[in-house]
């Protein structure tokens, strides 16, 4: 597979994770004492992601701007890197894809932090990309199962509080 490829289907990948929930609205879940975090934070219910977690009196309405980090790139050890080249490219799309969905759900996206903006974080890691080994003299067929595995953690922060 191409570099190029892989990189194609990461950032497809990362939209994909990165798309506001649009089947039920996500709901703050403090039915259960137990289920809060040491820092207070309180599972959500239909965030359509493995994990989420959030303030109980956290609200989005107070907030009409946003604002993109850049994102974190860590690989999973002993795997295959993509060039200085390669992830800046995949950084670019990422952001490119995020602000756009950003965009389509009424944030005005900004590049400067102020009180009603809020800050998007996002960190790829664990990131393992299934690269085939180079091909042989003659001809070959070269199969992946898949194109690799990441994890993608996302969070949203208030830069005054």
């Amino acid at each position: 597979m191409k570099p190029q490829s892989v990189i194609g289907v990461l950032a497809a990948a990362i939209l994909f994770a990165a798309a506001p929930a649009l089947a039920k609205k996500p709901t703050i879940d403090t039915s259960d004492a137990s289920a809060m975090t040491v820092d207070g934070l309180y599972p959500v219910k239909h965030a359509r992601l493995d994990y989420a977690v959030a303030k109980p009196d956290f609200d989005l309405a107070q907030y009409d701007k946003v604002k993109v980090m850049q994102p974190g790139i860590a690989y999973r050890r002993n795997g295959y890197e993509l060039s200085e080249k390669q992830t800046r490219k995949l950084i670019d799309y990422f952001n490119e894809a995020l602000t756009e969905r950003l965009e389509e759900s009424g944030y005005t996206v900004v590049d400067s932090v102020g009180r009603d903006v809020l800050l998007i974080e996002s960190n790829i890691i664990d990131l393992e990309i299934n690269r085939p080994t180079e091909a042989s003299i003659g001809r070959t067929s070269i199969f992946t199962a898949s194109s690799g595995t990441m994890t993608l953690i996302g969070e949203r922060l208030d830069a005054f509080h």
